[in-house]
């Protein structure tokens, strides 16, 4: 059986297409978990509703804890083998069950399909397609090849229960940016085969705002969840021997620059005191930049304008001006 959880806040809009998405599946073994995570419009009247009219539809009402509570609840209580997450304000076509080939699941630890995201009038904004593909987790190669970290969200994916259970697997509650990558990071720790599906049935949509839970994130937040990205990084990129990938190049990239620009834009938008700003700088400087293995410093390896502002500029102060002078003149 599938556990199909759904996290639910204030997505009454929406809510009623995506439960009679998954209602309607060609695939009839699995039970439906809306976990209301203290919605404040109708979404926990609807989500009853369902539970009154179907028996496959179970309702968990708690107090407003944000997304990764509301998933870890559905973790809690679900009774499947496998293990599939929907958003609320997303659909999914009816044989996007059924493409799972659940009666092929005891050969694999993780299938995944691609993904249609659209805007909310229906236009398609992008359309990630996979090849159909069977891969053993020691062929880091042919996960380079066909980019299956493109997705890093929890949706489009059938999981194996048994493997979050044995292994303590969850969604990280004091953190709410990026705690969907870190599971999946996480999760693919113990995958030894997973297969890829070219079927495409889930749809995201893309609003103007987001229906799920949101607050504004500190520097110290962004820290903790790209150190935790590094560290899932290095780990899983090292058993798959993928350590001199374009992959694992474009991830540290991704981990030392953009991501440690964004914590600074966040202390200077927040009003972080200077010395807290100082004290933060320094740690970037130390960390970040020593994220980097040392043969690509050593080959001189062209990593970004933030990495060189690192490398070259070793005092605190002059960074802590140049990043005031561009708040003043509206850069950002």
């Amino acid at each position: 059986m599938i556990s199909v959880i759904v996290p639910v806040y204030n997505s009454s809009l929406h809510l009623e297409r995506c439960i009679d998405s998954i209602l309607n599946q060609s695939y009839g073994d699995f039970e439906l978990l809306l976990i209301n995570d203290g919605s404040t419009d109708d979404s926990g009247l609807i989500c009853d509703k369902y539970s009154l009219q179907d028996k496959r539809v179970r309702t968990f009402h708690q107090t407003n804890k944000g997304v990764s509570a509301a998933r870890n609840h559905g973790l809690c209580v679900s009774n499947g083998e496998w293990i599939t997450f929907i958003d609320s304000d997303d659909y999914i076509k009816p044989d996007y069950f059924v493409n799972f080939n659940p009666l092929l699941l005891n050969k694999y630890d993780l299938v995944i399909q691609g993904i249609i995201t659209t805007d909310q009038s229906g236009h398609i904004i992008n359309r990630l397609e996979y090849p159909n593909i069977n891969i053993s987790l020691h062929l880091g190669g042919e996960i380079d090849n066909y980019q299956l970290f493109a997705n890093r969200g929890p949706y489009a994916k059938l999981y194996n229960r048994s493997i979050i259970q044995d292994n303590g697997l969850h969604f990280e509650e004091d953190i709410s940016i990026a705690e969907d990558g870190i599971f999946f990071y996480s999760y693919m720790r113990y995958v030894h085969r997973l297969v890829v599906t070219s079927y495409i049935g889930y749809h995201y949509i893309k609003y103007d705002g987001n229906t799920l839970s949101q607050k504004s994130h500190s520097c110290e937040e962004w820290e903790k969840v790209y150190t935790m990205y590094y560290s899932l990084s290095q780990e899983l990129y090292g058993r798959l021997n993928m350590l001199d990938s374009e992959s694992y190049r474009c991830k540290l990239h991704d981990i030392v620059t953009y991501r440690t620009t964004g914590v600074f834009l966040q202390m200077y938008k927040q009003g972080y005191p200077k010395t807290q700003r100082l004290d933060i700088i320094q740690k970037i400087i130390h960390d970040r930049y020593n994220m980097w293995p040392s043969e690509y410093k050593d080959k001189k390896v062209r990593i970004s304008i933030y990495e060189f502002l690192f490398k070259a500029v070793p005092y605190a102060c002059i960074i802590d001006f140049v990043m005031r002078l561009l708040k003043i003149i509206h850069l950002y």
